[in-house]
């Protein structure tokens, strides 16, 4: 009877030692998460729910902007100097026609009137500056008084440069004339750089070459 007692004394304590020994073996796989849920092995404890939250994080949409293209670059427009095609009263056939100067050469446009003294002057002092320069520019006469005077004096003083006579004074109009001897300076693109009174001058020249 003491025998039996002693047996079952052991085999209750043995039971409670293991029992022990896995409820602490058991509390060493077990760590805290943050926030109080329990996890054990990778599993969530309290509630069971899996916060994926990181997961389920979405990343911001990258949006590529296309460079807009710079804006055109507009050339100024051109003051084009008003055209004309009238016929030579120097001796010479054919017409003189402005536009054809265009990309070739710079332009002076000498209005001159026979009965003009000033005219008559300057056509004296333009003559060796024209010899000089020819290459790099036209001057073109154009005759304002009524025809034959026009012709008449170039006969009897006939010049290098050419000579046209316009009938119908649209281009004196066009050019605004008012006074004798007034110069029109036409760059090598054609375009009207300005008017001056008075005799032609080497200066005017170089200037409309460096233009």
């Amino acid at each position: 009877m003491k025998k039996h007692f002693i047996l079952l004394v052991l085999l209750v304590v043995g039971a409670f030692g293991v029992s022990y020994l896995f409820h602490v073996s058991a509390r060493d796989d077990i760590s805290e998460f943050p926030g109080g849920d329990v996890v054990a092995d990778g599993q969530v404890g309290v509630g069971g729910a899996v916060n994926d939250a990181a997961e389920n994080t979405q990343q911001p949409q990258l949006t590529v902007e296309e460079t807009p293209e710079p804006p055109a670059i507009e050339e100024p427009p051109v003051n084009l100097a008003p055209q004309f095609r009238l016929p030579r009263i120097d001796g010479q056939d054919g017409v003189v026609d402005l536009a054809s100067y265009r990309g070739e050469k710079p332009v002076i446009i000498d209005f001159f009137a026979p009965h003009c003294p000033n005219c008559r002057r300057n056509i004296t002092t333009q003559k060796p500056l024209y010899e000089k320069y020819k290459d790099q520019l036209e001057i073109i006469i154009i005759g304002i008084d009524p025809e034959p005077q026009n012709s008449r004096y170039f006969q009897n003083n006939p010049v290098a440069m050419p000579v046209v006579y316009d009938a119908t004074q649209q281009v004196l109009r066009n050019y605004q004339i008012r006074f004798t001897n007034t110069h029109a300076f036409i760059s090598r693109d054609g375009s009207l750089l300005g008017m001056s009174s008075g005799d032609l001058t080497e200066e005017d020249i170089l200037f409309l070459l460096s233009s």
